[in-house]
């Protein structure tokens, strides 16, 4: 074998290792990059105290509100680190809140610092300017989150209120990617009336921008590695 072929081979040879090495540290880093991203959502919404901007929806019975939910209410982009509140008040109609997110995302019932409700509560409502609603833990609704691009729902649940809230804090629970999505909270016949108190919560970006530092880093080392050699 000449000079020039057995360089080619082992050129051949290494490019091919390089590739291998770089699928599997891909895979590593898919991984860390899932684990990592759960972690950061955990603690996102454990750490969270407030959820700035809040949006409200209802009759004029809580505190901020922009009147009853016509249609489709868009709030827009929730930027990566944010945490938005979205609250109202639902008896038999249908609240549809849609919005887009730009990395993972979760979703669950919290108390918003508005007024006294929290969750998904029953209990009669006085707003700081007296406007009072009689609500009731009959109180059905069903909560459903849709994405662009998928018929079905990706995430439903059928939730009783409670007096207080108490008990429903962990009843609403989704985790989600980047996308467009849609939370559609319907009211079933016969309700009386509930408030909800729901935080959309996403991973802050210095945890993606560790995962980028890494991987970069991680190819740096190979490089190293084959020079050596």
């Amino acid at each position: 074998m000449s000079g020039n072929s057995l360089y080619s081979f082992t050129n051949l040879r290494i490019t091919a290792n390089t590739l291998k090495l770089l699928c599997i540290w891909g895979f590593v880093m898919n991984r860390i990059t899932m684990a990592i991203g759960a972690l950061a959502l955990s603690a996102t919404s454990a750490m969270s105290a407030t959820y700035d901007p809040t949006f409200v929806e209802s009759s004029g019975n809580r505190p901020f509100s922009e009147g009853d939910i016509t249609g489709v209410r868009d709030i827009g982009t929730i930027d990566a680190g944010e945490s938005v509140g979205i609250a109202g008040r639902i008896v038999t109609a249908v609240d549809t809140w849609s919005f887009t997110t730009v990395t993972d995302w979760m979703i669950s019932f919290v108390d918003l610092a508005i007024d006294d409700q929290q969750f998904f509560d029953s209990s009669d409502i006085v707003d700081p300017e007296g406007n009072f609603a009689s609500n009731d833990d009959t109180t059905t609704a069903i909560f459903s989150i849709f994405q662009e691009g998928i018929v079905e729902a990706v995430y439903s649940a059928t939730i009783t209120a409670t007096k207080g809230g108490v008990g429903t804090e962990d009843l609403l629970s989704y985790n989600g990617g980047a996308g467009v999505f849609t939370l559609v909270i319907d009211g079933q016949p016969r309700s009386p009336g509930a408030t909800y108190d729901i935080g959309v919560s996403t991973v802050p970006l210095p945890a993606a921008g560790w995962l980028l530092f890494a991987g970069v880093g991680g190819l740096a080392a190979m490089k190293r590695r084959k020079k050596a050699a």
